[in-house]
């Protein structure tokens, strides 16, 4: 129970520490060496007020991970964000090195990523989002994890 308890202390410091980011769905491990994974992910920002509720976006996910040491991958990542009711839609794309810190439990994840659309200004498109991804084992076959990242914009001027 005590382990179950600083899990969830830890995700709450993690959740409240940065931005909103589209979850990457993956867990403190890392891929082991020569091996691959592939995962795809829907999700979206729902709002809803007095019984009335609206998708605000939605975005299709792809990612794959590949092993590069006992204690670090890399991903991959490719999104479509769909803005409800608006032509402002735009293309996301990453490069994802990931770190364990402690075995299995929590990893450093430092993405460079690139916005990109017709609506998406230059001086908005690229940014760094370092982050922590915290995993509890529930069983031997499920996990729990959170993550938080906190994202930094760079301006080419």
């Amino acid at each position: 129970m005590n382990k179950l308890l600083v899990f969830l202390q830890m995700a709450t410091v993690l959740s409240l520490s940065g931005c909103y980011a589209y979850s990457s769905f993956q867990s403190a491990r890392t891929i082991e060496p020569g091996h691959f994974e592939g995962t795809a992910s829907y999700s979206s920002n729902t709002w809803s007020y007095k019984g009335n509720s609206e998708t605000i976006n939605a975005a299709y996910e792809a990612q794959l991970r590949a092993g590069m040491t006992e204690r670090s991958d890399i991903g991959f990542r490719y999104a479509r964000v769909y803005v409800d009711g608006t032509k402002e839609d735009y293309n996301f794309m990453a490069v994802e090195p990931k770190f364990m810190i402690i075995e299995d439990r929590l990893s450093l994840i430092v993405p460079a990523a690139l916005y990109f659309g017709e609506n998406v200004q230059e001086e908005e498109s690229f940014h760094v989002s370092p982050g922590l991804v915290v995993t509890y084992p529930v069983t031997g076959n499920f996990e729990a994890s959170a993550s938080s990242r906190y994202m930094i914009f760079t301006d080419r001027d």
